[in-house]
């Protein structure tokens, strides 16, 4: 589902889950995790990603750093896209992503790996949406209401789908201004993913 550009009063601010992409190794004896953390390997590990997990990383920094004393891990939070293409690219350590690899994505991130590339869930955040209507102070929307918003389908704040969520709320008749992040983003394909299932 492709959101219509049409104004600037519905905000689509988010965090939301995260997903990070490294290379596996051998996956075929299985065991159990270590109890002891094991410090080998690059002095410094490159990861870029996400823009939304950036705090999460910053804490991760922080503990696998105190827990490898000589060792470091550098977090570039440039957004999902450039977290895959990177990692893909040979250009990082793994990348931070907040939806997973897509077919394609996975077929070149195993050719760059050379073992089955590891999608690992990190980090959980809500998608949010923001509204500013002046005079409103609360505002209920479902999933389909939602979907018909950024689909173009409701152009205003008074529209009866929204009406009927907002018993007894003066909905103003005014037009709906819908402003969405345009570079590729995660937390977008997370969002269109939800309002084409709910749609």
């Amino acid at each position: 589902m492709k959101i219509k550009r049409f104004g600037v009063v519905l905000i689509v601010l988010a965090t939301c889950a995260v997903t990070v992409s490294a290379c596996g190794g051998d996956n075929s004896t299985p065991g159990p995790p270590p109890a002891n953390v094991v410090c080998g390997g690059k002095p410094t590990l490159k990861v870029s990603g996400s823009t939304a997990q950036e705090n999460a990383m910053t804490r991760f920094v922080k503990t696998f750093e105190q827990a490898c004393p000589g060792q470091s891990l550098a977090y570039t939070p440039n957004g999902s896209g450039a977290g895959i293409s990177e990692f893909i690219g040979d250009q990082t350590d793994f990348g931070g992503s907040d939806s997973p690899l897509n077919r394609d994505e996975y077929a070149k991130a195993d050719q760059r790996c050379g073992s089955p590339v590891w999608n690992l869930p990190m980090v959980f955040g809500p998608i949010a949406i923001a509204y500013n209507v002046k005079g409103l102070t609360s505002l209920n929307l479902n999933g389909p209401v939602a979907a018909q918003i950024f689909n173009g389908q409701i152009t205003m704040w008074n529209d009866a789908a929204i009406g009927l969520l907002n018993l007894g709320t003066a909905l103003p008749a005014e037009p709906i201004h819908v402003v969405f992040r345009s570079d590729e983003s995660g937390t977008t394909d997370n969002f269109q993913k939800y309002l084409a299932t709910t749609s």
